[in-house]
């Protein structure tokens, strides 16, 4: 059950600044070309390749911490790579190198997307530090934070929501932790509905709802109910985040309003830009 008890609280500087930022979340070389692997009769669904990271940062098993390469469809993996470089350079102020944990990616025995090559599940992230220190800034387990209070825990939600809201941008389907099972561990992105194209919001989308509400709610400050429901507070909400961010209209308006949405949303939840 999603926790719709308490809302982002606001310093009087408007955000949490980044030393605070990184004092709440302590606690490589580039990648190689990727290895093609010939597809076997449970890949029938085209080749696939061996990378050892996206974007030139490593992909570790997030349940050994242990460097490891992943098997995707290219067409899939250029994407991925489009994302990490969006969420670091949006971001802007992590250092590389950074650690992408993975708990699952090609899989035969997990579905349509896993069994193309076409989804991940997202772990963590690990950045570095202008000191020299890694710190990791993205938690997807659910349990590990939720039982949390204060700045701690408003800190993980805003970390979990930002990094949401960088997959949203570029991937249609994104299940997060409200919609239960596997998804209270891990974050899982997959290309099955948009393709090679950016998705725009469909308010039939409850995936895409409830990364809405819970980005009104615990970002933006917004009494937001999270209830995976498209309805007038919703609507609403969404629609006064576009106006504080100089965008104005709707979030279904077009693909444009939706990549506004999802943009601020990672600026403000790492505190980049409080807007």
């Amino acid at each position: 059950m999603v926790d719709n008890r308490n809302t982002t609280a606001r310093n009087s500087s408007g955000g949490l600044g980044r030393r605070r930022f990184f004092a709440l979340a302590a606690g490589g070389a580039a990648a190689a070309a990727g290895t093609l692997i010939p597809a076997s009769a449970a890949q029938a669904h085209g080749d696939l390749t061996s990378y050892p990271g996206i974007w030139g940062q490593r992909t570790t098993d997030w349940n050994t911490s242990q460097l490891k390469s992943y098997k995707y469809r290219p067409a899939f993996h250029d994407q991925l790579n489009g994302w990490l470089r969006f969420w670091f350079e949006t971001t802007e102020y992590f250092e590389k190198p950074i650690r992408v944990g993975l708990t699952a990616a090609h899989d035969d025995n997990m579905g349509t997307a896993h069994e193309q090559g076409r989804a991940i599940d997202l772990a963590g992230l690990t950045v570095t530090q202008s000191s020299g220190g890694t710190v990791s800034v993205f938690q997807a387990n659910y349990s590990v934070w939720k039982d949390l209070t204060g700045s701690v825990l408003a800190q993980f939600r805003r970390n979990y929501w930002a990094t949401s809201a960088s997959l949203h941008y570029h991937f249609r389907s994104v299940r997060t932790y409200p919609m239960g099972g596997r998804y209270r561990d891990s974050l899982h992105v997959d290309n099955l509905l948009s393709g090679s194209n950016t998705p725009a919001f469909n308010s039939s989308d409850k995936s895409q709802i409830f990364h809405v509400q819970a980005s009104c709610r615990y970002i933006w400050g917004k009494g937001t109910t999270i209830d995976g429901m498209w309805n007038t507070e919703s609507r609403r909400h969404a629609h006064e985040v576009l106006e504080r961010i100089g965008k104005g209209g709707y979030i279904g308006d077009s693909k444009s309003h939706w990549q506004a949405f999802n943009r601020a949303t990672l600026r403000k939840g790492y505190s980049t830009e409080e807007y």
